[in-house]
């Protein structure tokens, strides 16, 4: 059920009407039983997989928290407290070890099937190269919103081991932060401590942020179906034949997508959260005007937010902390180079994380590839960050300076753009074809500008391309107002003649300019991952 469809509008007015009239009590039951009919209502089967990943890591987790509570308890009795600092210790480590082992096996469960589904077609192809002539798994098929769910509940899973989360005991409860709605499909991914109390607890109907919720589903409609929809009827074409395309059309292409991608997730990302503030319930930002990003390291701490957000704090720090880690880290500080230590020790975290970032994103080496070059641009700031300090001072260029803040972020978006090359390809081999087209032809520009109008006419209309323009324009404005406050925020503080004069144009833009139904457009992007 696509949010973007008739039937997804139906289905949250009824979401709506059920959960305000029934008993206050009853809310949460509602949004467990709607969201259990959102998630089968393309594909039943789909549900297996994420009832067993409810089971396996509430189960789990229930196991670790009794160890841990259990330790408490007898850390705190007359017998506990009579014990040695050693002895203590030792304890702590067996009660440890035992909470590691359920933790590993509810990984193994959980990160295992995601693993499975996600990356066995790419190994038996890796194989096929070398000979062996093992055929692809063809009903192997990735079940909807799976990496996004895995990764919530084995966030919470660990949560619970870091004795950071409480154990929720009642399984239905449970089951409905993993299955929530409005963020199944694509995020954003919740931390239980800041989601679960929201989802389970009552809520009276508050007009004000019932209004609030409905503008940001509107305006999320309009990024989809607008602009990213719009857009994608000239830059899918053009991908699957880039041999037909001069590099400049390619070029113009991979830049438009970067609006696209923007607009579709972002888009989703809005009307998840403007359904969800409906309910009363708060869903984490996951954009902050990315765009405008000054650097690559900058850009992910603006875009896709939360996913940033897990990898940080479950692979990230933990690598970091690990004892091999720490092992490096020991060996040169003690051989007196405390500072290269220090760098290494990111580097190979930071190397890892984005490895697996790009793997994440999809089972293919392309993906890996898209990984491994935002890494590289992170890795290299932390690795030439002292240098590239003195050479701002020697040059006199001052951090406040609007030309250097501007180029900055023409210098990043540039960069981000690059990287959608290997992120829109099918494979490294098209990636690479797309990349020395853009390089040989770039000789030709003069000749190419027919071309690329030509290219661009042949699938959207001069009308077309005018309203797809004024709409990038419209967003770009409510981006630049997002710089210094939230637009919503301010959108919520003008006139009531100035909000519904935007609020129509934005409707009358959806009905009547809307893109419906081309190919594969009116899918989310972020769906496939």
């Amino acid at each position: 059920m696509s949010f973007s469809s008739l039937t997804f509008i139906v289905f949250v007015t009824v979401v709506f009407i059920g959960y305000y009239i029934l008993p206050k009590k009853a809310q949460w039951l509602w949004l467990l039983i709607v969201s259990y009919i959102f998630y089968t209502w393309s594909t039943p089967y789909f549900v297996l997989f994420l009832i067993f990943s409810t089971l396996t890591t509430w189960a789990f987790s229930i196991y670790i928290g009794d160890v841990n509570e259990k330790q408490l308890k007898y850390l705190n009795s007359q017998q506990g407290k009579l014990l040695s600092r050693e002895d203590k210790k030792k304890y702590k480590m067996s009660q440890t070890n035992k909470k590691k082992l359920i933790l590993l096996v509810c990984l193994i469960c959980n990160i295992g099937i995601l693993v499975f589904l996600k990356y066995t077609n790419l190994f038996i192809y890796m194989v096929d190269r070398l000979g062996a002539n093992i055929t692809p798994l063809d009903w192997l098929i990735l079940p909807l919103g799976i990496s996004f769910y895995t990764f919530q509940s084995v966030g919470y899973s660990i949560d619970v081991y870091r004795d950071v989360a409480k154990p929720q005991k009642n399984l239905l409860r449970y089951a409905l932060y993993v299955s929530y709605f409005p963020q199944i499909c694509q995020g954003p991914i919740g931390q239980y401590n800041e989601l679960s109390d929201q989802l389970y607890k009552s809520h009276d109907f508050n007009y004000s942020k019932f209004v609030y919720g409905i503008e940001r589903v509107l305006f999320g409609l309009f990024k989809k179906l607008v602009i990213a929809n719009r857009i994608a009827i000239f830059v899918n074409p053009i991908y699957q034949d880039i041999y037909n395309y001069s590099g400049l059309v390619i070029a113009f292409a991979t830049f438009m997508y970067a609006f696209q991608l923007y607009a579709d997730f972002s888009g989703y990302m809005d009307i998840a959260i403007g359904v969800s503030e409906c309910l009363g319930i708060e869903l984490s930002e996951n954009f902050q005007t990315p765009y405008f990003s000054r650097s690559i390291a900058e850009f992910w701490r603006r875009w896709h937010i939360t996913l940033g957000t897990w990898f940080r704090n479950y692979l990230y720090y933990p690598i970091l902390r690990s004892g091999w880690c720490s092992k490096i880290g020991k060996y040169f500080s003690e051989k007196g180079y405390k500072k290269f230590a220090q760098i290494l020790t990111t580097v190979i975290g930071l190397t890892i994380t984005w490895i697996l970032i790009g793997m994440w994103h999809g089972a293919s080496f392309h993906y890996v590839v898209y990984g491994i070059y935002h890494g590289f641009f992170i890795v290299t700031s932390v690795i030439f960050g002292d240098l590239y300090i003195r050479a701002k001072t020697k040059l006199h260029i001052c951090e406040n300076n609007k030309i250097w803040n501007i180029f900055q972020i023409f210098r990043t978006f540039l960069i981000v753009c690059f990287s959608y090359i290997f992120f829109k390809s099918t494979s490294m081999s098209v990636a690479f074809t797309i990349i020395k087209k853009i390089i040989v032809d770039m000789f030709l520009v003069p000749v190419q500008f027919i071309d690329l109008k030509s290219a661009v006419l042949s699938y959207l209309s001069m009308f077309q391309l005018e309203v797809l323009l004024l709409a990038i324009l419209i967003v770009f404005v409510v981006e630049i107002v997002d710089l210094k406050y939230s637009f919503h925020d301010w959108f919520r503080k003008q006139n009531i003649a100035t909000k519904w004069s935007f609020l129509y144009i934005i409707i009358i833009s959806i009905i009547f300019l809307g893109c419906y139904g081309y190919n594969d457009a009116s899918t989310f992007i972020y769906f496939q991952f």
